[in-house]
């Protein structure tokens, strides 16, 4: 099934200046902030639990925390994104991201902890959100993908940072946990400050998509009616379940497992250094028409692997570490291209579309670390739990049989 959009030609024709390059730049690294405060907890959980009198059902209830917000905030901030623009949008998303990790360098207990995590949720939800609206924009054809895929590189770039360094290389360097949160906000405040300064908030030589959409940035009801929406949503559900669960009980998995702290936080990193990689390949070689097979494939692949990740030990660990990550971090910028490019949504109304995407999928990113922190308490260790939400995703994986994967001609 094949079909041409041609507002989505005018915005994002392949007369495009150059300077989308510096828009993509300026985007992925709002995104390595958003994927630094994601992660700086996971590798810090034992220490801050212990100094904060905090269980691990609470502790996934924190690590959950800011997907829960999304749930309620994703489609409203598409919303402001197509009504307001990108610049200012993103940057009130990133500068709450700034006060977040400024005030988990101030908790003292649960709450103030579990609200810092709730703030992150607040802006984060414009950042993952806008990332999208901004390929969509200034991007077209396979080169959609790419952009997609290059600015979640840039989520997954701050997560191997934050996840591999903090307990290893920042928190020694700097003295405490405290500080290497207040040392991450700053950098995200210069961040901020370096977006406001460059960038732009529509393609040179197009009417401001804010007017010119302004009859399709599409209601909710509209949005929900189209069957592929529907399927695509709850496909993301089960990634984000097994995605944030695995990642932010990983380091936790691998200290019971009998690894140090420091060296959980590097074993972590490595489905992500690995899954970077695959997510600027796949998305980006992978036409529209092909995507569909290869999502079924991925996330098979994926739901499976948790099983000898979480029972295994020694070099069956590190092994099933690279395939993990290697298949399931391109299931985000596949599911979004789909969603992209099915007929109905478009540049125009992603960014209502992807706020629905992001508010249903993050049921699953609260649910994920939730489920194995309770499972933890009962049992006293992660497997079960990630087993469970490996799990969840084999059983859910059938319905993208069902997608449409709409062929888009290729304008660059």
């Amino acid at each position: 099934m094949g079909y041409s959009n041609d507002k989505e030609l005018i915005e994002c024709s392949s007369s495009q200046p150059s300077f989308r390059w510096a828009m993509l730049a300026l985007m992925s690294l709002l995104y390595g902030c958003f994927g630094l405060a994601v992660t700086s907890i996971a590798p810090l959980v034992d220490t801050i639990s212990k100094e904060l009198s905090i269980n691990s059902s609470q502790m996934g209830t924190i690590l959950g925390a800011w997907q829960l917000v999304y749930i309620g905030l994703a489609y409203q901030s598409g919303s402001l994104l197509d009504r307001f623009g990108v610049k200012r949008s993103i940057a009130a998303g990133a500068l709450a991201i700034a006060v977040s990790l400024f005030v988990r360098a101030a908790a003292v207990d649960f709450i103030t902890l579990l609200l810092a995590v709730i703030i992150f949720g607040l802006g984060g939800s414009m950042i993952s959100v806008g990332s999208p609206k901004v390929a969509s924009m200034w991007f077209s054809g396979r080169q959609r993908g790419m952009a997609t895929s290059v600015s979640f590189a840039g989520s997954i770039l701050g997560s191997i940072i934050g996840m591999a360094l903090t307990s290893a290389v920042v928190v020694p360097l700097l003295g405490n946990w405290r500080l290497a949160f207040l040392f991450y906000g700053a950098l995200t405040v210069v961040a901020t400050i370096v977006w406001l300064l460059l960038a732009r908030n529509q393609v040179p030589g197009t009417d401001d998509v804010r007017v010119q959409d302004q009859e399709r940035a599409g209601n909710l009801k509209g949005i929900i009616a189209i069957d592929n929406v529907k399927l695509i949503v709850v496909l993301g559900f089960s990634v984000f379940l097994l995605n944030h669960g695995l990642r932010n009980w990983l380091p936790v998995l691998l200290i019971e497992k009998g690894v140090s702290e420091a060296n959980a936080g590097f074993m972590a990193a490595i489905p992500m250094v690995i899954g970077m990689i695959t997510m600027l390949v796949i998305p980006s070689v992978v036409k529209s028409g092909y995507r569909k097979p290869t999502v079924i494939i991925l996330l098979i692949i994926a739901g499976v692997t948790v099983i000898p990740l979480a029972l295994g030990q020694g070099a069956v660990v590190l092994v099933f570490l690279v395939i993990s990550g290697a298949v399931r971090q391109p299931l985000n910028s596949l599911l979004l291209l789909l969603l992209m490019d099915t007929k109905g949504i478009g540049s125009a109304r992603i960014g209502a579309a992807g706020g629905l995407f992001f508010a249903i999928s993050e049921i699953g990113g609260f649910g994920g670390p939730f489920i194995v922190g309770v499972l933890r308490d009962i049992t006293g260790d992660a497997q079960l739990g990630i087993i469970v939400i490996g799990l969840v995703m084999l059983v859910l994986a059938p319905l993208t049989f069902k997608v449409t994967d709409y062929k888009i001609r290729d304008n660059v």
